[in-house]
């Protein structure tokens, strides 16, 4: 090899050297990136839940109320309602 051939194949070896820098850097920035969306969705998932709990709880309250009315409370209704 020339010594030309030699400058150029290390020119070579240090643009690759520089593209696959580049591309670790955008790699680490991408999954950190990642990292805080996995974590804002874990916390939706953790709201969500909370959220079917309540309405749960909620659902299961409004069925105790239905079932403590009376017969007659429960006719009124039906019929203002239009249930047979």
């Amino acid at each position: 090899m020339t010594p030309e051939e030699i400058q150029n194949t290390i020119q070579q070896m240090l643009a690759v050297q520089r593209q696959i820098q580049e591309s670790q850097i955008r790699n680490t920035a991408n999954i950190a990136a990642n990292a805080e969306q996995i974590q804002e969705n874990i916390q939706l998932i953790r709201n969500n839940r909370e959220d079917i709990s309540s309405l749960r709880l909620e659902i299961s309250n409004l069925v105790t109320e239905v079932a403590k009315l009376t017969v007659d409370q429960r006719e009124k209704f039906n019929q203002f309602y239009g249930y047979h």
